[in-house]
């Protein structure tokens, strides 16, 4: 009889665990939603992979999801269900700027919603002509991308093209090279400067006020809607 209750409880433990561990595979195996909704702003686009919309992967399931913005865009960074990726578990800890790579790898341990945020972008080209150097000192805008913008010098005898997200100040000074003196700016078509005193240097813009761009003016802020292109003239002192 002994044997027979020991037989019997070995069964049922048997079976118990049997129909815990099929319990626990179902959940180990069930079905994880990841979508991905776009986030285009002042007529930003781009395309992901994999596209817009929502997809099945088993869970934990890895999944790279990357970012192409379209031309004359930037690809402005992700956005979780509950604000920036970056506080989204699927972010790298020892990469807090994660949220702004194309390509981020998603741990697939809960259901997850993205949006791919996409800002319409424009071309600021400088040219130096002469000795000298245009210094791009200070981007300032809404993008949340300032500081990926490019900011250094641009040196004598070049140009250098650089793209810029809609409505953001871009703030440059011109700096002459040895022997050398500025002579004005030259450019094609109207020309607008925002009002320094309404963005200083280093301080949150307030306002915007534009200004037809003297010449002869050495420190510039423009404001970036559309393609700019300036070209920076210095002379040798005789």
């Amino acid at each position: 009889m002994k044997r027979l209750s020991f037989v019997l409880i070995a069964l049922l433990l048997i079976l118990v665990g049997f129909t815990g561990c099929s319990q626990l595979k179902g959940v180990v195996n069930q079905d994880r939603t990841l979508t991905i909704i776009s986030g285009n702003t002042n007529g930003g686009s781009g395309e992901v992979s994999p596209e817009f919309g929502s997809h099945q992967y088993k869970s934990h399931q890895k999944v790279i999801v990357t970012a192409t913005p379209d031309p004359g865009s930037l690809f402005a960074g992700w956005q979780g269900i509950n604000g920036v990726l970056s506080e989204m578990s699927v972010v790298d800890p020892s990469k807090p700027s994660s949220w702004l790579d194309y390509k981020i790898d998603v741990a697939m341990d809960r259901d997850v919603t993205l949006t791919a945020l996409f800002f319409r972008a424009f071309n600021l080209t400088i040219n130096v002509n002469g000795s000298g150097t245009v210094r791009i000192q200070q981007v300032q805008g809404l993008s949340g991308l300032d500081e990926t913008m490019f900011t250094g010098d641009i040196s004598q005898n070049s140009a250098s093209s650089h793209v810029y997200s809609d409505g953001e100040y871009v703030t440059f000074t011109v700096v002459p090279g040895s022997g050398a003196t500025f002579t004005g700016w030259t450019w094609n078509g109207d020309m607008q400067q925002i009002d320094p005193q309404y963005l200083p240097l280093g301080q949150p813009f307030t306002g915007k006020m534009t200004i037809p761009l003297d010449p002869l003016t050495n420190t510039v802020t423009v404001y970036m809607d559309h393609n700019i292109n300036l070209t920076a003239n210095f002379a040798s002192v005789k």
